[in-house]
């Protein structure tokens, strides 16, 4: 769970290497138990690193599968693939990922307007993109 923690806290972008370190170490349970020191902190965000790495990997080959049978609204089939997507990778939805969402639905026959709408109203990316400015 140590890991998971530090890669998520990496990923979102808001906290610095010492702030990660901090968290872990004032909240892990394995962590202050006696005799721990901070190698335990080093090695959990070595691990989280790595974790990141593979899941760089998996996103190079991870495309949205068109169905035939699908939502008829497009904020709902789009909600389908992020979450689709956050079932095999562990990463925030980025606009490259809502790029290859929008081709998926493309070739399921929606709209290009309607996607642009879809996307505007419920992309995690343009969300995210917001909190962080």
């Amino acid at each position: 769970m140590d890991i998971a923690v530090c890669a998520g806290m990496m990923l979102c972008g808001l906290y610095s290497e010492k702030e990660i370190k901090t968290v872990i170490q004032e909240n892990s349970p394995i962590a202050v138990e006696p005799g721990r020191d901070d190698n335990y902190q080093s090695f959990i965000e070595t691990q989280a690193k790595a974790q990141i790495e593979q899941e760089k990997i998996k996103i190079k080959q991870y495309r949205p599968i068109p169905r035939i049978e699908h939502k008829e609204n497009v904020s709902e089939e789009y909600e389908y693939h992020v979450q689709t997507y956050k079932q095999y990778i562990k990463l925030p939805v980025t606009k490259e990922v809502d790029v290859m969402i929008a081709g998926a639905m493309l070739q399921q026959g929606f709209k290009d307007a309607s996607i642009i709408v879809a996307l505007a109203a419920s992309s995690v990316a343009t969300h995210l993109e917001k909190i962080m400015a």
